[in-house]
């Protein structure tokens, strides 16, 4: 997104009665880029971190930039998937200049599906805002405890994993805490 900003710099006017004034346009491209990456796919009660650039490829400096972002799945706002960065405020942003960032993302739902992940970065010097949106989509997650039941029975057929059953019992007693 590339726009163009013009500043008209008026010039000084005289009191004398047959005076004119001028005024000249210095035209100055703003533009800042979110780079997103593609669809992710992740399981239900799993956290992500996905990584965002910043990027001015504008003319001038941007000053006061703060990220924000929502989850949205069917038109509604998700309150079961957040989303947090790693720095959310930055005091500029120079001509050229880029900045990562990771974007963390928690699921905490049951629902399975398409979610959208919508990314704004604002500033207050030039007042400006872009956004960058990607897909997310929740996979129905494995279920641990059936896992812990299959490697259970299968150290009990075959004595010689015996060494085994220390991890599987460690195992059981995560899961037991809410640890998946």
């Amino acid at each position: 997104n590339s726009f163009i900003v013009r500043f008209i710099v008026p010039s000084g006017t005289s009191t004398s009665s047959s005076s004119s004034s001028s005024s000249s346009t210095l035209e100055v491209p703003v533009s800042l880029k979110i780079i997103m990456p593609g669809p992710v796919s992740v399981y239900q009660k799993d956290k992500i971190e996905v990584p965002l650039t910043l990027y001015n490829d504008g003319s001038s400096t941007f000053y006061n930039i703060i990220l924000n972002g929502s989850v949205v799945k069917d038109s509604v706002l998700s309150n079961d998937v957040n989303i947090s960065f790693s720095k959310s405020k930055f005091s500029s942003l120079a001509k050229g200049e880029k900045e990562n960032v990771t974007m963390t993302i928690n699921v905490n739902t049951e629902d399975v599906g398409t979610f959208e992940i919508n990314v704004a970065a604002t500033s207050t010097t030039p007042k400006y805002i872009d956004w960058g949106k990607m897909f997310l989509t929740i996979k129905e997650g494995e279920n641990v405890g059936e896992k812990i039941v299959f490697t259970e029975e299968f150290i009990a057929s075959n004595p010689e994993c015996i060494e085994l059953k220390e991890l599987v019992d460690e195992a059981k007693r995560l899961f037991a805490q809410g640890n998946t």
